[in-house]
């Protein structure tokens, strides 16, 4: 499982087990370092763990009110994109 991987399904096992007002705290604690992530097409994410995290992205637009147009929305969407 490669670097991006394991962070990722960290970052969602915390966020499931956390109530909804820290879900936005969590993703912008994460010790994460975006450029070491190497998640393309061929990754080793399953399909449920690529659903979830496009639901954690709408989530910060639609429950958080989160501007998907900021820097970290658009790098956000832009992993998404290539998962």
């Amino acid at each position: 499982m490669d670097y991006g991987s394991k962070v990722l399904k960290k970052l969602i096992f915390k966020i499931k087990n956390m109530s909804d007002k820290n879900i936005v705290n969590i993703v912008e604690e994460a010790d994460v370092d975006i450029n070491k992530f190497n998640l393309y097409k061929d990754s080793s994410l399953d399909q449920s763990d690529i659903d979830h995290i496009k639901w954690i992205y709408l989530r910060l637009i639609n429950v958080y009110n989160e501007n998907p147009k900021v820097d970290y929305m658009v790098k956000f969407n832009n992993i998404i994109e290539r998962i």
